[in-house]
Parts: structure tokens; C-alpha cells; sequence
């Protein structure tokens, strides 16, 4: 699952393949990616592949960090919890029918908690010592893949803000790389130059603007 996974760089192709792959892999019920708020005092579930229905599994559902449930018990802690009988559990939040057991998952990567893998099943004692080994090390590969994923839409939206503030400039502004070969040519150095972008990009910097 995480080879598969770790090369995604949109969020919303992402999630709902990782839900799609657990579930497939592993055979569970219910497997749903529920990611924190910016705030830090909610979680939505953001992908799931389900085969029981109810307003729990269904994207876009919310729940408060105050809230009693194991998925919001994890998302405090940051520890996992894995209830082979949900029934004993005090904090279980009984929201889909038939569930008997579930396995919560945090979902960490670089010291910032982004949210909780959730696996519910209708089988009791459903997971094992080897199950939460090899899903913890999913989880942790999906955390990584989520926050790689963030990283690389930051750096995008950076990129388009400077790329339109070159643009919008009234300044004359030319860049090139270590051989002098022109990599961008803003409009106010078409005026300048007497150049377009098309004639610009790609020649050498010092024989255009001498001449």
C-alpha cells in the first residue's frame, strides 16, 4: 500500500486510494481517513471505502476532539487503540450498525499529528499483533504521503504568487540560470528590450541585452 501511495501528490486523489487499498488488502468493513482541522479541534472524514452505510461514512462527516470516541481519544494521545470488542470500550462511539471491533491509527509525520486512520469490522477480535504491526506501518507511509502531498500544494501556491508578482510588475525583471541562458522575461522587459517572452527564453542573457 505505501509504494503505491508515497509518489500521490494531490490530497484528493490520494485518500480515497489509500481508504480503497486498505480495504482491498486487507479485507476490512469499514476504512475511513479522517485529517485534523487547521485549528486543531475537529476531524472530517476526508476518504472511505465502506461497505455499511450511515451518516458516519459518509465523506465530509464531522467530529469534535471533545467528543467520546476512540478516533478522537487517538487523535489527543496520539496513541493507538485497538478495540477487538467495542462493546467493552467505554468511549466507543457506536455510529455504524453491525461494527464489533475497530482500530484507530495516528496518522504523524514530522511531529505534527495530521489525523487518524480508522478500520472498523464486523468480526469481534478481528485485529491481531501482526494486523496493527502492518497497518501501523501503513499509517505511518500514508502520514508521510499526506504531509509530502501538503508540502508539494504549498510550494505550488507559492510558486503561482511569485510567478503572477513577476508578471504584474512594472519592474523589468529577467532571470536565467548559471549559463546565462534566459529561464523567464516579465512583460515590463518587453517593453524595455524591445523583446517578447518568445524571442527571450532561451537565449543568452548578455548577447540579447548588449545589443
Amino acid at each position: 500500500v505505501g509504494r503505491q501511495v508515497t509518489s500521490i501528490l494531490d490530497l484528493d486523489e490520494l485518500l480515497p486510494q489509500v481508504a480503497a487499498l486498505v480495504q482491498s488488502r486487507f479485507g476490512y468493513q469499514v476504512v475511513g481517513v479522517w485529517l485534523l482541522s487547521e485549528r486543531g479541534d475537529q476531524l472530517t472524514l476526508r476518504a472511505r471505502a465502506s461497505l455499511v452505510e450511515s451518516d458516519f461514512t459518509r465523506v465530509g462527516a464531522t467530529l469534535s476532539l471533545t467528543q467520546t470516541s476512540l478516533i478522537a481519544s487517538v487523535c489527543r494521545t496520539r496513541i493507538r487503540r485497538v478495540a477487538n470488542d467495542v462493546r467493552a470500550e467505554p468511549d466507543y462511539l457506536d455510529a455504524i450498525p453491525g461494527v464489533r471491533a475497530e482500530l484507530d491509527l495516528p496518522l504523524q509525520a514530522g511531529g505534527e499529528m495530521l489525523g487518524v486512520l480508522n478500520i472498523e469490522s464486523t468480526r469481534l477480535n478481528t485485529f491481531d499483533a501482526g494486523d496493527v504491526t502492518a497497518l501501523q506501518i501503513v499509517a505511518d507511509q500514508v502520514a508521510t504521503a499526506i504531509r509530502n502531498a501538503r508540502l508539494y500544494h504549498d510550494a505550488q501556491r507559492e510558486k503561482r504568487y511569485l510567478e503572477s508578482l513577476i508578471h504584474n510588475s512594472p519592474v523589468a525583471i529577467v532571470t536565467s540560470d548559471l549559463r546565462g541562458v534566459i529561464m523567464s522575461w516579465n512583460p515590463a522587459a518587453e517593453q524595455l528590450f524591445g523583446y517578447c517572452r518568445d524571442e527571450a527564453v532561451g537565449r543568452d542573457l548578455d548577447d540579447l541585452i548588449a545589443r
